[in-house]
């Protein structure tokens, strides 16, 4: 039976040829495959974000085109300068009826210009699904008391499964949904018995705002 003992350059040969075999293997079948697993896993995570996004963009559109194709039909009355308390009335009136949640209701102070005074509520809500928040802004948009709706926020809240694993569902799941929305509440200091408390805006242009006002007024007036 033949035997060859190995020089010492052969031994260093062998090894260093196992240390390359045994590379090659890890990089093949384990770098490489997690390396695709990763790849894979981040296109799926950005194709689920781009499809929540697209949604949610689709949503708001129609929610916008909604609210303004009802900005000329409102028939609510321009009340007389100071109306805060009524508006307070009917904004935390529409809230609590919808709205599972009121993260925030944010008054601030009240202009005028001319003799038409903007009272504008910020607001912050969830409500248990997209169609109840839209009941929510339909409500305000035809209360009693002029205003428009503006500067829109909507967005899915996000919810933990089972295994406390924060869950992102999108606005079109039936989910909860949360708004952020600007509401503007419209008076007049004709007949007013006092006007303390208004921040004068005499150099303010007319803007999309006056002119939705008009066409409601017009609106009114055809009625």
């Amino acid at each position: 039976m033949l035997s060859h003992e190995f020089t010492t350059r052969e031994k260093i040969l062998l090894i260093l040829c196992l240390v390359l075999a045994v590379g090659i293997f890890y990089y093949f079948f384990a770098v490489r495959g997690l390396n695709e697993q990763i790849a894979l896993l981040d296109t799926t995570t950005v194709e689920n974000q781009i499809t929540l996004e697209q949604a949610k963009v689709v949503q708001m559109q129609k929610m916008r085109r909604a609210i303004e194709e009802n900005a000329g039909k409102t028939k609510g009355e321009v009340m007389v300068y100071n109306n805060l308390a009524n508006e307070v009335n009917v904004v935390g009136s529409i809230l609590s009826g919808d709205a599972d949640q009121i993260n925030s209701i944010t008054w601030n102070d009240p202009t005028v210009t001319g003799t038409t005074v903007r009272r504008q509520v910020d607001l912050d809500f969830t409500s248990p699904n997209y169609d109840t928040m839209m009941n929510v802004l339909s409500a305000l948009n035809t209360c009693q008391y002029r205003c428009i709706l503006s500067d829109f926020q909507v967005q899915s809240v996000t919810d933990e499964d089972a295994s406390g694993t924060s869950v992102q569902t999108g606005i079109h799941d039936g989910a909860r949904v949360r708004c952020t929305l600007t509401v503007t509440f419209f008076e007049t200091t004709e007949g007013a018995a006092s006007t303390e408390g208004l921040i004068s805006n005499e150099d303010e242009t007319t803007s999309d705002t006056d002119a939705l006002v008009d066409r409601s007024k017009a609106y009114a007036d055809n009625k």
